[in-house]
């Protein structure tokens, strides 16, 4: 049963992820959140590493609700 959730709740987490990174500008924008993020990695700056995955995950959540209005709109 935990499998089943976990395969389930992975399809549609990557389903997301992909949705969230459609157009050119937003995956431009990705991969420089993740050159800071690796910057700061390489710094062992956490709490710059800490906030700027935050930045980063709340871009992508902002993406990923516009991919689904609009994929709303179209089934509208």
């Amino acid at each position: 049963m935990l499998e089943s959730h976990h395969k389930l709740l992975a399809a549609r987490v990557r389903r997301a992820r992909f949705m969230a990174n459609l157009s050119d500008e937003r995956w431009a924008q990705a991969i420089d959140e993740h050159e800071v993020m690796m910057e700061l990695l390489r710094a062992r700056d956490a709490d710059g590493l800490g906030k700027s995955m935050k930045h980063h995950m709340m871009n992508k959540l902002s993406a990923l609700v516009k991919a689904l209005e609009a994929e709303d709109e179209l089934l509208s």
